[in-house]
């Protein structure tokens, strides 16, 4: 709906079929404090920091080419099937800090997002992509279909410290990974779902 409309200086104005909302209210929930547009196809999890700055992330689709990505991000362009992405906006709606797509030449979803004491950005998910980015030496490196993941970006979005499948090892089964939470020593937590015969359990 474009009703309430966005307000002045917004980082995206004008409201387009399907466009998401962001809206930012006063502590008492009473007045809208301001409102922008995001064209993206979900919005799956948000996180704000000490400085009120939005961490937020979720699929995007090739029928959403404003997708709005940065210059100098980890990956610009999406594919043609459809991708994840992570975005951070400062604190009234009027810039975006980073934003990326997320993802390999399948489909992904990017389902949850932290940030550590340092602000590098975690997230989870899932995805059918057999390129997916994932790092050398990190949990596992193969994958045989749905896959979830867990992967953290450097602080300022240009790059991935690591990135890792998380699966049901060797079977056609499918895995999801839908959130992630991260502790003061940068330990991250998931979790999500499973289907199939096996799962990887130390």
């Amino acid at each position: 709906s474009a009703d309430p409309p966005s307000t002045p200086g917004a980082i995206d104005e004008v409201f387009d079929d399907g466009d998401k909302a962001f809206v930012r209210l006063t502590a008492d929930g009473s007045q809208r404090l301001w409102q922008t547009y995001f064209p993206a196809q979900t919005i799956d999890d948000l996180i704000v920091d000490e400085e009120a700055l939005a961490y937020f992330c979720g699929s995007v689709s090739p029928s959403w080419p404003s997708f709005p990505s940065t210059p100098g991000a980890f990956q610009e362009t999406g594919s043609a099937v459809g991708d994840g992405f992570v975005t951070k906006m400062n604190g009234n709606g009027t810039e975006l800090l980073g934003s990326t797509y997320l993802g390999g030449l399948g489909s992904d979803r990017v389902w949850g997002i932290d940030i550590d004491p340092a602000h590098g950005v975690y997230v989870a998910g899932t995805t059918n992509s057999p390129d997916f980015p994932v790092s050398a030496g990190a949990f596992q490196i193969t994958a045989s279909g749905t896959e979830g993941f867990v992967a953290k970006f450097l602080p300022g979005g240009s790059g991935l410290a690591w990135s890792s499948y998380i699966e049901a090892t060797g079977f056609s089964g499918s895995t999801s990974v839908r959130d992630v939470s991260v502790d003061l020593a940068g330990k991250a937590f998931v979790l999500g779902w499973w289907k199939g015969p096996s799962f990887p359990v130390p």
